[in-house]
């Protein structure tokens, strides 16, 4: 789908009107910002972990208690 350069010329676009307030959305779109790249750091560990764990369980290394598998913690 394309915009045409006509209505995309058109096209009105809000911006706050004091700098005051220009400046916390900026805030809010940095800690938006940095929130993201935690939680992305915590999945790539979380995946190594996982990683770990599975290689631990499919060679023999770690098993796990039939019992307690079946019936939860």
């Amino acid at each position: 789908m394309a915009v045409k350069l006509d209505a995309f010329l058109l096209t009105e676009i809000m911006v706050p009107p004091t700098i005051d307030e220009q400046q916390k959305v900026a805030s809010f779109l940095d800690m938006a910002r940095d929130e993201i790249k935690l939680l992305k750091s915590q999945v790539v560990a979380y995946r190594k972990q996982k990683r770990g764990l599975m290689q631990k369980l499919l060679t023999g290394q770690w098993r796990v208690n039939h019992v307690e598998a079946c019936n939860g913690p």
